[in-house]
């Protein structure tokens, strides 16, 4: 499995789970010293992954999966996954 792939499944998990995703990219002129990071917050109750397109492919999916096990991990545990997104998910 390609690791877009792996994002990918991910994000749809996310948001089988009810996890709003955003995906944008976050820098904007006069910006580049202020630096967010991908990750899962929380906006007026109601949880987001927010993925950024500035971050390396392989934080994109670290900051899924975290977020991800974070939310929704016990749901998870008993569902198939294709290996190499469970292998994300128990990292």
């Amino acid at each position: 499995m390609e690791r877009e792939e792996v994002l990918a499944c991910l994000l749809d998990l996310a948001r089988e789970q009810g996890i709003a995703v955003r995906q944008q990219d976050a820098l904007r002129r006069g910006e580049r010293d202020l630096l967010p990071r991908s990750g899962l917050c929380r906006v007026r109750g109601e949880q987001w992954l927010v993925i950024l397109d500035h971050d390396s492919l392989e934080d994109r999916i670290a900051a899924a999966a975290e977020g991800l096990s974070k939310v929704a991990g016990d749901v998870l545990d008993g569902r198939y996954l294709p290996p190499a997104v469970r292998r994300e998910l128990g990292e």
